[in-house]
């Protein structure tokens, strides 16, 4: 004590300049700014010389990074379109806006990728985010409470929000930032500051324009925080009761008046992206029917049950609920103890995908703070509690997760909100109580409880997660072990100081207000550390499937005079990892057939379904089959990358192989860049499904009869007798089931008619065909025992040229779920393609380009004798709009959901154009154009009231 008096001894000048350091607020932001950038300095230097903090194991290298990349050159080449011709069949620009976060931190990330790798540069700026909003949080936060505070919630916000996202679904990193800004910018309006209300429409439209898909929910998260801050502030008011809450109303109104302002000026991007989900994936449409029929029709029990079984885990004979997602609350107690692994997602359950990934953005000691605050007495936070309280009650709720989250499940990772209000109560309880834990009266009733809550995840996730603690995809990165436990002793630490045996044993003067501070700065290094300590080196085999395939088309343009703009895809099989995934995202100038996005793609499932005989959503995600001889001209597949085991049949394909390269580029000898029909199906649903495959190279089929169409139907009895040779099918059944994945069909029962036709196809029986059709396949006499398939012969996917299929007995498929018993194999003669193409040869001059969202279709006619359909092979969508139309063309839907266009009787030359414009973004346009008038209509006449009001008070 002595010591600490004495003005001379270290002690005290060290404690006065501790004291010194805390009351001016600049002082810790320049340490907090310090530490970041040489955060950043590490991160910059370590993703120049490793390519970043990318993983393949997560949607960052799978989605993320490659629409960015390629949005990134097709700016630098000027070929930024309303069309995007490499995911599904062709959609619009817009269906991809999800991924493309379009801020201040992208257009940095994009002047940087002119000196770097694209994904290297947009990953420096997504560690940017979190650091600009931890920043942002404490000027927020030093404005209400001390520095201390407001330092430690910044470490707590980037720590949360950076191990969290930053591998899995870095669009998400944009929530540190602009949630600590609308609290910013909220807080000043409430404190009368009128001219802040005008601040209110720029940021709805910023977060608009960032990720619209996200926007919702930080609106969402602002009004929350408006009410609740404001309501906490009516409560300081002397004022009369019925004055407070009528100023209230009319703040909240004005509030959300210039936030659906700010809305309405980003309609340009928001109204075509969501039209877009709402109109053309299938989330939005079953998530929305469950909500509504639950919430407003609940007599339709199918669908009520459904939903309460799904979400509710609901008891059909009983009727009562029995349980409810406790899981959200297990994820967020596990994670104060243990943060997820950034890599591999499976703290809580192996494959618990939804829940596991959620932003937490909390620490151990913000959970004990968090706690104390419901037992911190002050007006300003007594009816703060209640939404605080009610918004983590929620988070048990699966239907506020569907409503907000826009899918069949509930996907908590959008159900953000509560995690902010536990941080503003974190700080309003460690500023009202100057970081005192043993004061508190949680110290007798909640103790216990945490202590045993955390056990009780450490004990499960050792029991039935122990690869937390062993598994790292680096050997090398041995530092890992020891962080994960020393964060769980800080962790553990934290909580023991709660005891109030802690208090006698220590005295609280020594731990309470020295200890704690120090110890969340200790859980957010050792946090942040976990970031940079099990980074392994599958970036590496991103840039190198890049590179390979950008030579790949490189060498097509080369040998075959490739160019993208003829309309053609490119069937790319050679490597099967997640790298190549979105290799048509990453390249701009590429047009393959695998692709990967979150939504489920609806306009093309028609044709699948009609292809497969069963209900399909393979081209919503990655679609692997299907691409035959036969099937090539429908999807318009002109071009094949394959490797050196895979054969097509000469008579149809040009091979060329290069010295050196085992890739072999295959082309189509026949140019046919859409198809003609002439004559149509009567009724295709009559027909097997293989029958049906077969026909729709010379008949085409509408998805409703159209009478107003003067083309002839062929019968269906005449259709079928024609193919009815020409195209057989078959059962496999199974055999076994081999160790490494792959199962076992047995082709003895296939009869030598069978055997002898000149190529085959194989489709399970059930309809997950994506996940039976990912891998090669071999045909065998016999089942290696050693796992050696190099002497087998290869097949591709789903589909194979051999004619010497008799000399075998059993097929090996790799596949990626449970054998099915059977799986149907066709068989057909090459008859069925020469048929086809000796009657489009009959149609002259064909030319057809697609330049952005320009398509242009030329072709010669024999006669006019009878109206015919061009059929191309992009999606079907009203957006395409016909120029200069005299002659009387129009768009059809052909084929399950493919864009046609009828020619009407009488034309024999074809040449016209077709531009296409997505749904909303005419309207949307306008909308944005009316609210910029409006805000414009507020802005300047205040600014000018303002500015004369200035020049008053100087005179």
């Amino acid at each position: 004590m002595e010591a600490v008096n004495n003005k001379k001894s270290l002690q005290y000048k060290l404690n006065r300049g501790w004291n010194f350091f805390w009351q001016n607020k600049w002082y810790p932001f320049m340490v907090l700014l310090a530490l970041f950038i040489i955060v950043l300095i590490f991160v910059m230097v370590y993703t120049d010389n490793n390519g970043g903090f990318l993983h393949m194991n997560s949607d960052d290298l799978i989605q993320y990074y490659p629409y960015v990349s390629g949005f990134f050159d097709k700016l630098k080449s000027g070929n930024v379109s309303l069309y995007d011709r490499s995911l599904y069949g062709g959609v619009s620009f817009f269906s991809a806006a999800y991924y493309i976060p379009l801020d201040i931190f992208t257009f940095i990330a994009f002047l940087l990728s002119f000196f770097m790798e694209n994904e290297t540069a947009y990953c420096i700026m997504n560690f940017m985010r979190p650091v600009a909003g931890a920043l942002l949080l404490y000027y927020t936060f030093a404005r209400k409470f001390n520095t201390k505070v407001a330092f430690l919630c910044a470490l707590i916000l980037f720590c949360g929000g950076t191990t969290e996202s930053y591998y899995i679904f870095p669009v998400y990193l944009g929530i540190c930032f602009y949630a600590p800004l609308a609290m910013l910018l909220i807080d000043l309006c409430i404190e009368k500051k009128s001219f802040y209300y005008l601040t209110l429409p720029i940021y709805a439209f910023l977060v608009v324009l960032y990720d619209f898909y996200i926007a919702y929910m930080l609106l969402a998260f602002a009004s929350i925080y408006f009410v609740a801050t404001m309501t906490a502030t009516l409560g300081n008011s002397n004022e009369s009761h019925w004055y407070r809450w009528k100023e209230f109303f009319i703040r909240f109104f004005e509030f959300l008046f210039f936030i659906l302002l700010g809305v309405v000026i980003g309609a340009f991007i928001l109204m075509p992206s969501a039209l877009y989900i709402m109109h053309q994936t299938s989330r939005t449409e079953a998530s929305l029917k469950l909500i509504l029929v639950s919430l407003f029709n609940p007599k339709d029990e199918a669908v009520l049950k459904a939903h309460l079984e799904s979400y509710w885990y609901f008891n059909k004979e009983g009727g009562t609920l029995v349980n409810f997602s406790w899981r959200h609350y297990f994820t967020q107690w596990m994670n104060m103890f243990i943060p997820n692994d950034p890599h591999q997602l499976c703290l809580v359950e192996a494959g618990d995908y939804i829940r596991e990934h959620a932003t937490l953005y909390m620490t151990c000691g913000g959970l004990i703070f968090l706690v104390q605050f419901f037992f911190t007495k002050g007006k300003y936070n007594a009816r703060l509690k209640y939404f605080v309280l009610l918004m983590n009650i929620l988070l048990c709720i699966p239907i506020f997760c569907v409503i907000f989250g826009f899918n069949t499940q509930p996907y908590l990772r959008w159900f953000f909100i509560p995690y902010f209000l536990n941080l503003y109560g974190v700080a309003i309880a460690m500023h009202e109580n100057n970081f005192s834990l043993g004061e508190s009266k949680t110290s007798k009733y909640f103790s216990l409880f945490i202590i045993l809550a955390g056990v009780c995840c450490l004990i499960y996730v050792l029991i039935f997660s122990p690869s937390i603690f062993i598994h790292y995809k680096n050997t090398g990165n041995y530092f890992y072990l020891l962080l994960i436990p020393a964060l769980i002793s800080v962790s553990l630490y934290l909580i023991v100081l709660l005891l109030s045996i802690t208090e006698k044993m220590m005295g609280k003067d020594r731990i309470h207000k020295r200890a704690v501070p120090i110890l969340i700065f200790a859980e957010f290094v050792f946090a942040t550390v976990i970031i940079f300590a099990n980074v392994d080196n599958t970036t590496a085999r991103y840039y190198a499937a890049k590179e390979t395939n950008q030579q790949r088309i490189n060498t097509m343009k080369e040998i075959y005079n490739y160019d993208i703009k003829d309309g053609y895809r490119t069937n790319l099989y050679t490597i099967f990892g997640r790298e190549t995934t979105n290799v048509n995202i990453q390249l701009q100038d590429a047009n393959f057939g695998r692709f990967f996005q979150s939504f489920y793609n609806t306009p093309l499932n028609t044709v699948l379904e009609d292809i497969y005989g069963e209900p399909c959503r393979s081209w919503s995600r990655a679609f692997n089959g299907g691409y035959s001889l036969i099937s090539s001209p429908v999807f318009n597949v002109k071009y094949v990358i394959t490797n050196e085991n895979i054969s097509l049949p000469e008579k149809y394909y040009t091979l060329t192989q290069k010295e050196n390269d085992s890739t072999k580029y295959y082309m189509l000898k026949d140019d046919i860049p859409f198809i003609v029909y002439d004559e149509l199906m009567k009724d295709k649903n009559k027909l097997n499904p293989f029958t049906k495959q077969a026909a729709i190279l010379n008949y085409g089929y509408l998805p409703i009869e159209n009478s107003e169409l003067d083309m002839p139907y062929i019968d269906n009895i005449e259709l079928s007798s024609h193919y009815s040779s020409l195209c057989v099918t078959s059962t496999l059944f199974f055999k076994e089931e081999l160790d490494n994945g792959y199962y076992v069909y047995d082709l003895s029962n296939l009869n030598n008619t069978f055997r002898n036709y000149d190529a085959y196809m194989v489709y399970p029986t059930d309809s997950n065909i994506r996940e039976l059709t990912h891998g090669f396949m071999y045909l065998t006499n016999e089942i290696p025992l050693d796992n050696n398939y190099t002497s087998l012969t290869q097949l591709h996917y789903n589909h194979f040229y051999d004619d010497d299929i008799k000399n075998y007995k059993y097929l090996l498929m790799e596949a990626k779920k449970d054998a099915v018993e059977t799986v149907r194999i066709y068989a057909y003669k090459y008859q069925v393609y020469d048929e086809f193409i000796e009657k489009q040869n009959t149609y002259t001059n064909k030319s057809f380009s697609l330049d952005g969202s320009k398509m242009t279709i030329k072709v010669d006619m024999p006669d006019g004798n009878s109206t015919r359909i061009i059929k191309t092979g992009y999606t079907y969508s009203d957006e395409w709009i016909i120029n200069n139309n005299e002659v009387g063309f129009k768009t059809i839907n052909i084929d399950g959901g493919f864009l046609g266009v009828v020619v009407p009787k009488g034309v024999t030359n074809v040449d016209l154009t077709l531009n296409f414009i997505p749904e909303g973004w005419s309207m949307g346009c306008k909308l944005s154009l009316v609210g910029c008038i409006i805000y414009a209509g507020i802005l300047i006449p205040t600014v000018v009231i303002w500015v004369r009001k200035k020049k008053r008070v100087i005179e």
